[in-house]
């Protein structure tokens, strides 16, 4: 496997960027030959150790096509990784197909190059010629970790069944009574909180039961990430002046309107490929939920000063996903997906309240008091 050849033009173009997203502390990470040898041996390894005899033959060759794609791989720079190519070169196949579902294609190509940032939001460069896409192994291990996560807690608090609501004393209850889960929240938090990213974050055991749940939020959560920067894609072949009197906030604006088309970009995915966490408007919305929870902590725990945010607050981000996800959804869906979203809000409340009772426990420490 190997990427769109490059001219060597283009090559240095796309290193120079490559070169100024590069993190002191992550460039271990990009050295694509060790890391494909060591992905190639482990992927195989871990996965047939993980499930034992009872992987099917089918299943089995997934894995070996898999290990021959890694080793096969031929980087088009000096910072391409194989799993970067491989997981969101899929990604953005199924955006792609949602945008002609959507009748809004893009006119221009797109090409994918690895991020050397471990940040998990990727970097876009719309052109008059070809965008360019950064993203890798930041936003996977993210947004991997994350559904890791969440979709333990979906299902050990029963929020995918047909039973009783959920209420947010129901998931305050469960994480009481779950020191385990709660504990691995606290410590998803503090390691984004010290380090910016979820790197080095160790191995998270997930039970069998849980893995589909894990796999359909993942990949609906890095669908509405690569659709909300397909959404500045859009807006650069289709310019709009959403308020050219205040930059700031025409930056701002542009966000929300990507955020927008990465919501569609899901929904659309959800409906095609029968994924309720995408149709629902969950995975865009655990994926922000989950972002603010580990910028809060960052900013509380960090003695990091924090750079100007072109950005809107994620609260707004969040509040204007879940109007749109409640109010563009035809009546034969609406009660079901706003009985989930519900739920999930519930889950998202008492993680809250977890992580405020951490930050008030550390300015107290620290003569300070932090809000979430």
């Amino acid at each position: 496997m190997g990427v769109m050849a490059l001219d060597p033009e283009t090559r240095r173009y796309l290193e120079h960027f490559q070169r100024k997203l590069l993190r002191p502390d992550f460039d271990k990470w990009v050295e694509h030959k060790d890391f494909v040898v060591r992905m190639t041996g482990e992927a195989g390894r871990t996965m047939r150790q993980r499930f034992g005899p009872n992987f099917s033959p089918y299943s089995d060759a997934l894995i070996r096509e898999y290990e021959k794609e890694l080793s096969d791989f031929v980087p088009a720079t000096s910072y391409d990784t194989a799993t970067s190519h491989l997981i969101f070169g899929d990604i953005m196949d199924q955006v792609q197909r949602s945008l002609q579902d959507m009748q809004r294609p893009l006119q221009r190509p797109v090409r994918l190059a690895t991020s050397t940032d471990a940040n998990p939001s990727p970097a876009s460069v719309p052109s008059q010629e070809e965008h360019l896409l950064f993203i890798g192994e930041g936003t996977s291990f993210f947004c991997n970790y994350w559904a890791k996560f969440l979709s333990h807690c979906l299902t050990e608090g029963a929020l995918s069944s047909d039973g009783p609501a959920i209420t947010a004393p129901d998931m305050d209850k469960f994480f009481h009574e779950r020191g385990d889960l709660t504990t691995i929240f606290v410590e998803l938090l503090l390691h984004y909180a010290f380090f910016g990213h979820l790197f080095g974050f160790g191995v998270l055991i997930q039970p069998a039961h849980s893995l589909r749940f894990r796999l359909e939020l993942l990949r609906a959560m890095e669908v509405f990430v690569v659709g909300h920067e397909f959404g500045h894609f859009y807006l650069e072949e289709n310019p709009r002046s959403l308020d050219p009197a205040d930059p700031l906030r025409q930056m701002r604006l542009e966000e929300h309107f990507c955020d927008q088309f990465g919501f569609i970009v899901c929904r659309y995915f959800g409906t095609r490929t029968d994924s309720w966490f995408a149709f629902s408007g969950a995975a865009p919305l655990m994926f922000l939920s989950a972002l603010r929870l580990c910028e809060n902590a960052r900013a509380h725990l960090s003695t990091r000063t924090a750079p100007k945010d072109t950005h809107p607050p994620v609260d707004d981000r969040i509040g204007r996903i879940l109007y749109t996800a409640l109010n563009d959804t035809h009546a034969d869906n609406l009660l079901a997906v706003r009985g989930y979203l519900e739920e999930v809000g519930a889950m998202w409340e008492a993680m809250e309240r977890i992580a405020r009772d951490i930050f008030e426990l550390a300015g107290a420490q620290s003569g300070e008091s932090h809000e979430v």
